[in-house]
């Protein structure tokens, strides 16, 4: 079995909801939709204001364009951090953040927090997703168990098994995606 502990902080809860987000593609298509739409209304004013029938209208509406195309989606990803911690901070989060233990094994993972444990089987994950720092265990659309790549105090020993773990999990999800794709054909 392999233990560590790990700290949440309410950065690492935002960091966490922007990457359910982005992994669902929830917060992709967001960005998409709102990009394309404003870009649109930028062709019509154009069109309107009948800046292209200029030069320098043309190239100020294809600025206005590519504008809108570059800095929307980081404005809307920035915005929806803004909307998380604004929900963070009318919630009584005393279980979510602070110190955690897992526990993992062959069979699944245990997490124990201050006022609840809470025991998951590897057969239960649906998606394995990452970034720099954690692992993002999806155990549906919504619920998502996170912990850290690299947790401190873990043994080199430990480390192999525990991305081994984790490994054999992702080709369990791969191989069942095949197979329902192979079914469905």
């Amino acid at each position: 079995m392999i233990q560590f502990k790990t700290t949440y902080t309410t950065q690492d809860y935002v960091d966490m909801q922007v990457k359910l987000q982005t992994l669902t593609g929830d917060l992709n298509n967001l960005k998409k939709r709102s990009t394309i739409s404003l870009m649109l209304i930028v062709i019509i004013l154009s069109w309107t204001f009948d800046l292209f029938s200029s030069l320098f209208g043309g190239i100020a509406a294809v600025l206005m364009i590519i504008a809108a195309g570059l800095i929307m989606p980081n404005l809307l990803e920035k915005t929806a951090v803004k909307n998380f911690n604004k929900q963070l901070s009318g919630r009584n989060m005393e279980n979510s953040l602070g110190t955690v233990e897992f526990e993992v094994n062959e069979e699944g993972i245990i997490r124990k927090m201050q006022y609840s444990t809470l025991a998951f089987d590897w057969d239960g994950v649906i998606r394995i997703g990452e970034d720099d720092r954690n692992y993002y265990l999806f155990l549906s659309r919504t619920h998502v168990l996170f912990f850290p790549k690299q947790p401190e105090g873990l043994s080199e020993a430990d480390q192999l098994r525990f991305e081994s773990l984790i490994g054999q999990v992702r080709k369990r999800i791969r191989e069942e995606y095949q197979q329902s794709r192979d079914a469905s054909q």
